[in-house]
């Protein structure tokens, strides 16, 4: 009944019946609530908390839920979309072939072998089903791969520095 009277306004056939029953207990209070759910609705997002999901996951599948419910399409804006459109942003990038760093492959041959039980598809449905882990998947490999990319410059500079000195030195005692 609490979902009913949040979601409709009072002159909808399932509140009329019970303002007309309430009315019977207490004429005052039932006019009051009339009065109150007379205008605007709210979103009733039911939460299915026999999971053991956390608390995130459970509440933005229960609002998207009640979205499409109510014929809501438009676009959600969650850190779970924000990684689906910037794993569609790097596929774009491979695929048009004007990409300076392949970043998908290597996030993929990165996820295949870290995270053997993912693929880049169930990686990609996680996000859609706003599961905890395949955000927190998301989330590390990027950071992970700047670290590698990173930690592997230095290693090529010092090394470049590095034979490039010994050149210099071998070429004086040559001399």
């Amino acid at each position: 009944m609490m979902a009913n009277f949040f979601s409709n306004k009072s002159d909808t056939p399932e509140l009329k019946a019970f303002f007309d029953n309430y009315a019977k207990v207490d004429g005052a209070k039932a006019e009051y609530l009339r009065v109150l759910r007379s205008q605007g609705r709210y979103l009733v997002a039911i939460c299915d908390y026999r999971t053991k999901e956390d608390f995130e996951e459970v509440v933005l599948r229960a609002v998207l839920e009640a979205c499409r419910r109510e014929g809501f399409d438009g676009d959600m804006d969650t850190h779970y979309h924000e990684a689906l459109r910037r794993l569609d942003e790097w596929e774009e990038s491979r695929d048009s072939g004007k990409a300076r760093l392949d970043f998908l492959t290597a996030f993929e041959e990165e996820l295949e072998e870290r995270y053997p039980d993912y693929t880049f598809d169930s990686l990609r449905e996680g996000l859609h089903r706003f599961e905890g882990d395949s955000l927190n998947i998301f989330k590390e490999l990027p950071n992970f791969l700047r670290e590698t990319a990173f930690i592997d410059r230095i290693l090529f500079t010092i090394s470049m520095r590095l034979k490039q000195s010994m050149t210099n030195w071998l070429v004086g005692i040559a001399k």
